[in-house]
């Protein structure tokens, strides 16, 4: 059993706290230890850079003012670590988020979502989720700070209640106050990151979230490049596709990232298109990742995409044949178009004891 030792000015925690002996988990950044009563998560940097230590305790004294609903919503860090076994370190205690939570990337890569839909996994439960990771980078821009690290990773999920935690909120940042000391996940960043023309701020954080929006939503990264930029450098061809040559796979002009199944029904192994969306919904995706893409100040906010999320979950509407939830197209005419993007069953004519029957009821 190894001990952190806690900075005094923490948030409730003990000056000791006892940890597992092995990391649970090793990253970029450094080690991840899980405490031995189970109730923290202590994150151990490699290299932090000299002002880690005040970083951190910074982000902490932060958190003093979090309302109850904030806490629940948001894994802010708790306290600065000082020592691991009597030896300096640089680290960050934050609650841990227990099961039923787990991590989103785990319900939305194409595989992983198959396997949740046949356990029973609601379509509406996605829209549910992506309304409370808007919600929570909400909260975090409505206070002046910005994420710079929006990927499907720093999200845990309740799959059944649809609850969502943010995590690794040790890197804020604040303009003038907390510098970025991350530029976030390739497929997540934004063009002007990945081109160093910019620095992680707001606008930055609204093309990630619209790219993890719509990847819960239609189960895919919708910014993948499709052609390799660099046969002998994926890292670099990665960075060509994310950055120089971004292209919205939905382009009407640019079709090279385009799937090739796109619109074929997802139980048959298509694609789910943003065009089976609401209007309002496909509006801000090319607002975000059309118009938006090279103009950062045209994307839409966080509050933007948790308000259409939330109209959008009330037009889900239960699939007759295959019993899976969906936005149901009423802006398609004539009705005859309208099919489950699950299954492609017809349901633009529906018997009176379906009319109005929502996911829902």
């Amino acid at each position: 059993m190894k001990t952190i030792q806690v900075e005094s000015g923490s948030r409730n925690l003990p000056s000791e706290i006892p940890i597992q002996e092995m990391p649970a988990h090793t990253g970029g950044e450094g080690h991840v230890y899980m405490s031995c009563d189970g109730q923290h998560v202590v994150k151990v940097f490699h290299k932090p850079p000299l002002s880690k230590t005040e970083l951190l305790r910074t982000v902490v004294r932060l958190g003093y003012c979090l309302a109850p609903v904030e806490e629940r919503l948001l894994a802010w860090p708790l306290g600065v670590a000082t020592q691991l076994d009597r030896r300096p370190c640089v680290g960050v205690i934050t609650r841990r988020v227990k099961t039923p939570f787990q991590a989103l990337v785990q319900m939305i890569l194409p595989r992983a979502a198959q396997q949740c839909f046949r356990q029973g996994l609601s379509y509406l439960n996605l829209l549910k989720i992506a309304r409370n990771c808007a919600t929570g980078i909400a909260n975090i821009h409505d206070k002046g700070m910005v994420h710079a690290d929006i990927h499907y990773r720093n999200f845990l999920v309740d799959p059944k209640s649809a609850q969502v935690v943010v995590i690794d909120l040790d890197g804020l940042v604040v303009d003038g106050f907390l510098p970025p000391q991350v530029d976030g996940m390739m497929g997540f960043m934004a063009p002007e990151i990945i081109l160093r023309k910019a620095k992680p701020n707001e606008f930055s954080d609204r093309h990630s979230l619209a790219v993890l929006i719509l990847h819960i939503l239609l189960l895919r990264n919708v910014m993948q490049p499709l052609y390799c930029y660099d046969e002998d450098d994926q890292q670099r061809s990665d960075m060509a596709g994310y950055g120089q040559y971004a292209c919205f796979s939905e382009n009407p002009v640019d079709q090279r990232n385009r799937p090739a199944n796109l619109g074929v029904p997802f139980y048959r192994n298509g694609c789910l298109s943003f065009q089976s969306l609401t209007p309002r919904l496909q509006k801000l995706s090319e607002r975000a990742l059309l118009h938006g893409l090279r103009k950062p100040a045209v994307r839409p906010s966080a509050k933007e995409w948790e308000v259409a999320l939330g109209e959008a979950m009330a037009t889900a509407f239960k699939c007759p044949q295959c019993q899976q939830d969906f936005v149901y197209p009423t802006w398609l005419t004539p009705a005859l178009r309208r099919r489950c993007p699950f299954c492609g069953h017809g349901v633009g004519k529906l018997s009176s004891c379906q009319k109005g029957v929502h996911a829902s009821a």
